[in-house]
This record gives structure tokens, C-alpha cells and sequence, in this order.
């Protein structure tokens, strides 16, 4: 972050003076900032990054930062602006998805993740599931072709149907998603050796113990 605060403070003199030439790199700066925040959860700090970012991106920039304040709000719990952002994006998202699936499939797939979070938050279960199921079906035959570049994000979102489903104590469908999700990480070679995966796996087996 420090290097990120010392390019963004090289720059700023000039981004004014001259956008044209340096007002991307600074919304880049800006964006990457944003994200570090959010991870640190101190989505205040995120919120005021991502809005100097939005007065000064262009067009192709626009959907990344209304993204990154939609997670912002999400963190921070302004849940309502956060479904707002996320389904402009996901307007925007739509017809770049529809020309060139590979390349936008993770941005439009997470924002309907995002939206299945913001419901989820809210205890609207059945909206969540309804947004979950909507980026599973998305994602399905993407990682049915290509398993092993789509496998986090595929069991994300059986996790993540799951544990809804187990909010709403329908236990027949939470304990299916979870299995499903269980055995594909057993096979795969590489779950013990990345945390984020490690982790979901034994919180799933724990899930599954508890399950009646």
C-alpha cells in the first residue's frame, strides 16, 4: 500500500493539469487502493478512493469503480446502494458478456455473487438463492469445459447456496451443495495448498457433521 500511496501522490499534480495523458493510471491507482481497503475491512477509507476514481474514469473504467462501490456499501452495510450499484453493473455488464464471454465471465458472474450477498445480508433468502443460482447457471458449462480455471469461483457458489439454504433450514438442499462442493475439492490437487480453499473445505466438512 505505502508504494501505491507514494505513485498516487507522484501523480496527482499531473492528473489535473494533464487527464488525458494520466488520469487513467490515477483511477487505476485509485481502484487498487480501494480494493486494499476493502480487504482490510475499512470500506470508509475504499469509499472515498473509489469516488475520487469515479469523477475522473472514462467509459471503460465507469463499471470497475461502480463496482468497487458497491462492495464499499456492501461492507459497509448501506445495503440498498450497494443493489443499486450492482444492477447498474450488471447493465452495463450484459452486453460486454454477450460479445466476449471469457474475458467479462468473473466480473459478471461476482456481481450477481455481490447481489446474492447484499439479499443475503438483508435475510431475503429466497432472493439470494435466486441471484446464486442465476451466476451458477452462468458459469456451469464454463467450468464443466474448463474445471480447473473455474473451480474457486464454482465452489463459491455452492458454498454459498448452501449456507443460504441452511439459513432458510432447508437442510436436504443445503447438505447437496455442500457435498457437491465437498467432493470436488477432495479432488482436486491443489485444495490443501491454497488457503482460501483449504479453509472452505473444512468449514464445509464441519457444515456437514452439524447437518441432521
Amino acid at each position: 500500500m505505502n508504494l501505491l500511496y507514494e505513485a498516487l501522490n507522484i501523480s496527482k499534480p499531473y492528473v489535473y493539469n494533464y487527464p488525458e495523458e494520466f488520469a487513467t493510471f490515477y483511477v487505476y491507482l485509485l481502484f487498487e487502493l480501494g480494493l486494499c481497503y476493502n480487504k482490510l475491512n475499512r470500506p470508509e477509507e475504499a469509499l472515498d478512493l473509489y469516488k475520487e476514481a469515479f469523477l475522473l474514469s472514462d467509459d471503460q473504467n465507469f463499471m470497475f469503480i461502480l463496482q468497487g462501490l458497491g462492495v464499499s456499501y456492501l461492507e459497509a452495510g448501506n445495503l440498498e446502494e450497494a443493489i443499486r450499484l450492482f444492477k447498474e453493473v450488471l447493465g452495463i455488464l450484459k452486453p460486454l458478456f454477450d460479445k466476449e464471454p471469457i474475458q467479462w465471465l468473473t466480473h459478471y458472474v461476482n456481481t450477481f455473487i455481490f447481489l446474492g450477498s447484499c439479499y443475503h445480508e438483508l435475510e431475503n433468502y429466497e432472493e439470494a438463492i435466486s441471484f446464486y443460482n442465476e451466476a451458477l447457471n452462468i458459469l456451469k458449462p464454463y467450468f464443466e469445459s474448463n474445471p480447473d480455471r473455474w473451480i474457486i469461483n464454482y465452489v463459491n457458489l455452492l458454498s454459498g447456496l448452501a449456507f443460504t439454504y441452511l439459513q432458510l433450514n432447508n437442510f436436504q438442499l443445503a447438505k447437496k451443495y455442500f457435498i457437491e462442493a465437498k467432493k470436488l475439492l477432495e479432488n482436486y490437487p491443489y485444495t490443501h495448498n491454497l488457503p482460501h480453499l483449504s479453509n472452505l473445505y473444512n468449514f464445509i466438512k464441519e457444515q456437514l457433521k452439524n447437518l441432521p
